[in-house]
């Protein structure tokens, strides 16, 4: 691999993650994000962290993209993805993906 490209790494971590090697995922998307700090990066790490039951990192990788992303629906829906696996998470899940259907009405994460 390209050591800076960042689809390679991208790439590879949805390989693992399909694989079930999510501990290398979380790898191969840090690694991603370390080049670009892009949506599906955010995304990828975030599942791969939300497989191995790492919610804490999930949770704070959301909020990473969301302060890298202002205003961006998608990366709301994220924090409210996040959020939504755990019980007392479930109200604010709901208003995260409020704040992303409010954002872009079209936002297919949040519906």
């Amino acid at each position: 691999l390209d050591s800076r490209h960042v689809l390679a790494f991208r790439l590879r971590g949805e390989l693992l993650l399909a694989a079930g090697q999510a501990e290398h995922a979380i790898v191969a998307y840090f690694q991603a994000n370390n080049y670009a700090k892009d949506l599906n990066s955010y995304r990828g790490l975030v599942a791969a962290y939300l497989s191995t039951r790492k919610y804490k990192e999930a949770l704070c990788t959301a909020k990473e993209a969301v302060a890298t992303l202002p205003n961006n629906a998608y990366a709301v829906a994220l924090v409210g993805r996040v959020l939504a696996t755990s019980p007392e998470g479930t109200d604010k899940a709901r208003r995260a993906f409020q704040k992303a259907l409010a954002l872009d009405a079209a936002c297919a994460d949040a519906a």
